[in-house]
């Protein structure tokens, strides 16, 4: 039987389109995360959904 994939929550910078965060959805995001996710989207940064795993990269 297969290993059951775990979706990945990823945020990808808008202007140089590396990804720089991601956490595992299988965990609880904590009220830190929360308000980091919430800037970076409210900033123009792009949140996806991913159940292969991210390369994380820093931005150009």
């Amino acid at each position: 039987m297969a290993a059951r994939q775990k979706p990945i929550l990823g945020i990808r910078c808008a202007k140089c389109g590396e990804v720089y965060m991601a956490h595992n959805l299988a965990y609880p995001i904590s009220p830190r995360i929360a308000e980091e996710i919430a800037y970076s989207v409210g900033i123009g940064d792009i949140p996806f959904i991913s159940y292969e795993g991210v390369r994380l990269g820093m931005c150009s």
